[in-house]
């Protein structure tokens, strides 16, 4: 029960997408969703063991302190948010953190409309729509666009969905170049990963879609071998 309900809390935060929320994109296993609400925030991460870090605070002069020697700087460009933690800091604002997670410095993006909760589920159902209408050149364009704009806020096994939803496409539209063309990215992680338990259903699920794909797309050997 309890791998089924921090599930959900993943999938929850994966999904945040408030007007003021930032996502981290630094890889497919670490997640991260910084909260800004005028001079108040809240950062939460995940890294790739499911070790979490949470801290809220104040933001005064593009700066948040705990008064305990956690320090950490804001800095804003465009539709991004840096952090930075000196290094003198890193002990006090770790904290906040489980065993073996680390509130590191990294930036945050804001997410394309597309690529929010209430975006995707608007995708999802365009695609669903076109691909059982058998509209399957109209349905993979779906996916593909919505790949492009939102493939760096991807946890891995939402990553891996998308792309079998392109590849399988592609194959419906006779286009088995373009499915095995879409499948590829995915050999390094069927070949080098070991999934983690928070992880393991869904990895096992698509990665065995993906190889069926391959074959069905006329790939030569296994998809893990390329």
């Amino acid at each position: 029960m309890k791998y089924f309900v921090f599930f959900l809390f993943i999938t929850s935060f994966l999904n945040a997408n408030a007007q003021n929320n930032y996502k981290m994109t630094t890889g497919r296993l670490e997640t991260g969703v910084l909260t800004i609400n005028g001079n108040q925030f809240s950062v939460e991460t995940i890294n790739a063991h499911t070790n979490m870090c949470e801290y809220s605070g104040t933001i005064k002069n593009h700066t948040a302190k705990d008064g305990k020697g956690c320090v950490i700087h804001f800095s804003f460009i465009k539709n991004s948010v840096a952090l930075n933690i000196p290094s003198d800091a890193l002990d006090a604002c770790n904290q906040y953190c489980g065993l073996n997670a680390s509130l590191n410095a990294t930036i945050y993006e804001k997410q394309p409309v597309l690529c929010t909760d209430k975006g995707t589920v608007t995708m999802e159902k365009r695609f669903q729509a076109a691909y059982q209408s058998k509209r399957y050149h109209e349905a993979a364009k779906i996916k593909q666009q919505y790949l492009s704009k939102c493939d760096q806020f991807l946890y891995l096994t939402t990553w891996m969905r998308t792309l079998n939803d392109l590849a399988v496409s592609y194959k419906n539209a006779n286009n088995h170049a373009a499915c095995r063309k879409t499948l590829i990215p995915m050999a390094e992680w069927l070949r080098d990963y070991t999934p983690h338990y928070v992880n393991k259903e869904d990895f096992i699920r698509e990665a065995s879609a993906a190889q069926l794909n391959w074959k069905k797309c006329n790939g030569q050997g296994e998809l893990s071998d390329n």
